[in-house]
């Protein structure tokens, strides 16, 4: 029983980390995209924006879904 419990103990602090580093990488890149909404540098589509914005609501929403345990296929971009 106690190796259960260190096993388990493992197990969460594997995840606290790989998921610690991977929303701070994940938050990181999603702000990088902010800046090109800047029209004096960029041109752009409403088009384009609504892409990315329903691109990025789909992924937080397979992300939803997977730890809610439903399946759901993975996006892929163009």
């Amino acid at each position: 029983m106690a190796e259960e419990k260190k096993t388990d103990n493992n197990k969460e602090q594997k995840f606290r980390a790989l998921a610690e580093a991977r929303l701070e990488k994940a938050v990181h890149t999603i702000e990088l995209i902010a800046p090109l909404s800047d029209k004096n540098r960029y041109t752009y589509t409403d088009e384009q924006v609504k892409y990315i914005l329903r691109t990025l609501r789909e992924s937080v929403k397979t992300v939803e879904n997977a730890f809610q345990g439903k399946v759901e296929k993975k996006i892929s971009l163009p």
